[in-house]
């Protein structure tokens, strides 16, 4: 394969195989920072290397949970080859006495437990949809 900068038809893309699903910058207003939703995406680390979070929280209509993480947060759930889709369970203020434990699985659903916000807040969530290598149940 070859590559040229001269090329390219874009400053950066993401392309997630196969299927050949590729995400590209494209203008539009800044995207806010609010509180997680119901639903949270966990993008696809071509989306982040190649800087594209915004864009695809744009394209999701979604929200950022911090300007500093990659995480996103929506009102309803939405299924892309760029994010694994989290249903949140419980979202709370991240403290080193409570937050482990509330990670623990209660059921059978299984359980991802993000620390967002640098260790601001922890999200409880159960796997949804995404893309492979991320999903099915956690080992407690």
């Amino acid at each position: 394969m070859l590559w040229s900068p001269a090329l390219a038809t874009a400053p950066s893309r993401a392309t997630i195989l196969p299927g050949e699903h590729v995400l590209l910058p494209a203008d539009g207003d800044e995207v806010p920072v609010a509180a997680p939703g119901p639903f949270l995406f966990d993008p696809n680390p071509a989306v982040t290397r190649a800087g594209l979070v915004e864009d695809l929280a744009r394209q999701l209509g979604a929200w950022k949970i911090d300007p500093r993480i990659a995480f996103l947060s929506a009102s309803t759930a939405q299924h892309t080859p760029f994010a694994r889709t989290l249903r949140v369970v419980e979202s709370a203020p991240w403290t080193r006495r409570t937050s482990p434990a509330g990670c623990a699985p209660s059921g059978s659903a299984p359980l991802t437990c993000a620390a967002a916000a640098w260790r601001a807040t922890w999200t409880r969530s159960t796997a949804g949809s995404g893309w492979p290598g991320r999903t099915g149940p956690r080992s407690s």
